[in-house]
């Protein structure tokens, strides 16, 4: 098998910006375009926690975030007094997503943590690029 076999180009993008304190914040990622890209794993990393954080991945019509929903089954919840200081991952498919409504956007979203320190960053980290090209995809515009 030769190497390049194994080898897939990834596109990253920022999630959630620096590892800051998200107390008394909405944590509202960015969004990002998966039409161009067959999967992405968003990375995320919490610090302090202060309460427990409930992640969500949601999908929409367009990097504007036009008609958000939630992706069934694509959630993370960071315990606080648990999970301090630890790294996770979320896999998305393009499959997944409901592009037969025109739904190939994803964000990644948490409620406000109550006003309790915590620190939390993610990062897209976009792959299987649908379309060879010289320059990857930008998966930041529809």
């Amino acid at each position: 098998m030769k190497l390049t076999q194994n080898v897939e180009f990834v596109e990253c993008f920022p999630a959630t910006g620096p590892e800051t304190d998200r107390n008394g914040a909405v944590i509202s990622g960015d969004w990002i375009c998966m039409k161009n890209y067959n999967r992405v794993v968003i990375l995320l990393k919490c610090g302090a926690l202060g309460a427990d954080i409930n992640i969500v991945v949601r999908e929409a019509y367009n990097v504007a975030g036009l008609t958000p929903t939630n992706i069934a089954g694509k959630t993370h919840t960071f315990t606080n007094g648990a999970d301090e200081n630890t790294t996770t991952e979320i896999e998305i498919m393009g499959d997944e997503l409901s592009v037969n409504l025109g739904k190939d956007c994803i964000q990644v979203y948490a409620a406000d943590p109550g006003g309790a320190l915590t620190y939390l960053t993610g990062t897209y980290a976009c792959y299987g690029a649908r379309y060879a090209g010289a320059t990857m995809p930008s998966a930041i515009i529809d």
